[in-house]
């Protein structure tokens, strides 16, 4: 490698811990920097997951100062109901990612392709990153690599709903249709007729605090039932205690509807620079006819709009999101395959999907 410049793969949450100041100085001109890219958020997840697979911090170099770092779980995904072997990026496509690169990083795509093309890597047959903002440098160059080198891959895109929030509560309705501010007042006046709810937001949450409302409610709603949602399980549990324990980089925030000493919904959002990143959001199906999930987004965005933040992002595209007329980054998903046959393979099923189910089946995403 030219210059001074080298790499070294951590193989230890121990050694990516000693990194920490060197890792965080790297990110630092990140724009604007995810909270799930975070050091904090990487440590919590390794020591929370590190039993599902081996993980690998990829390290470029240039003395001692730390360039690029691309923090990958190998395991066993699912592509097309097929279980391969899966390099992704750690801690989960929860919301937009940045890799990881100082802006002085002007080659770190090409050694850290070749280290995980070579033996040195765990084994994989396709490579999973993103979403990732399109008008990224990072995203930019990376892309510029796999068509440099003839990489089979798929750019799958993947618009990122997001909600401007310079101005008061107020000035965020007055730019809203006429039926967004009436499904507002009718619900919220429903609520109010209700009398045994109450809404309350609170920062920084305690383990306590999850524990009477995240944790319970998660257990109880659909994607617990079906054994998606990251606080029904043990170790998703020990993730958020984990991720509690430290106060940097960003803020925790939680908004959680309750009546009779129960908890009916939740929400979870990461704040950090002006931004708040919605993370995990759940409810009790036996109350779904208050549409509580909708309230909570409600109150928070009352509380946080005269704050100076300056965006909402509310992560993944689903349906419910559009009730909240959002606007949207361009985004994607990167698909890397190590063997072409399985590109191949990835080309056929696509083909089969836009003529049973139509095109616009390839926008949603996949169950989480």
């Amino acid at each position: 490698m030219a210059g001074s410049l080298t790499y070294q793969v951590l193989d230890s949450l121990e050694r990516f811990r000693c990194l920490r100041d060197h890792y965080i100085q790297a990110t630092q001109g990140e724009t604007p920097r995810s909270p799930f890219t975070s050091h904090r958020w990487l440590s919590a997840w390794w020591q929370a997951f590190a039993h599902t697979g081996k993980v690998r911090v990829f390290c470029l170099m240039h003395g001692t100062e730390l360039r690029a770092a691309v923090p990958l779980m190998f395991d066993v995904g699912r592509l097309w109901r097929l279980p391969l072997r899966r390099a992704s990026f750690l801690g989960g496509a929860w919301g937009l990612i940045g890799l990881p690169a100082s802006p002085k990083a002007d080659s770190w795509e090409d050694p850290f392709f070749s280290w995980l093309s070579s033996g040195e890597a765990p084994g994989w047959d396709f490579l999973e990153l993103g979403p990732m903002r399109t008008s990224t440098r990072s995203f930019t160059r990376f892309l510029q690599m796999l068509l440099r080198r003839k990489i089979p891959h798929k750019v799958t895109p993947l618009p990122n709903p997001y909600l401007t929030l310079t101005g008061s509560w107020d000035e965020f309705l007055r730019a809203k249709s006429g039926n967004f501010r009436s499904t507002v007042r009718r619900k919220e006046k429903r609520l109010l007729n209700e009398r045994r709810y109450t809404i309350q937001r609170i920062p920084n949450p305690t383990p306590e605090h999850l524990a009477e409302t995240v944790f319970e409610v998660s257990r109880q709603s659909w994607q617990g039932r079906s054994g998606e949602a990251v606080a029904s399980r043990p170790e998703g549990q020990a993730f958020y205690r984990f991720l509690l324990a430290g106060r940097e980089e960003f803020e925790v925030d939680l908004t959680a509807m309750r009546t009779s000493g129960c908890c009916v919904t939740y929400l979870i959002c990461l704040h950090q620079d002006r931004i708040y990143h919605q993370f995990d959001t759940g409810f009790d199906p036996k109350f779904s006819e208050l549409s509580p999930g909708f309230l909570v987004h409600v109150h928070l965005l009352k509380d946080i709009c005269s704050r100076g933040i300056l965006e909402f992002n509310l992560g993944y595209p689903q349906p419910y999101k559009e009730r909240f007329e959002p606007n949207y980054h361009e985004s994607a998903k990167i698909l890397v395959f190590r063997n072409p046959l399985i590109a191949a393979l990835s080309t056929a099923v696509e083909k089969a999907k836009e003529i049973i189910r139509g095109p616009s089946s390839l926008l949603a995403p996949e169950g989480r």
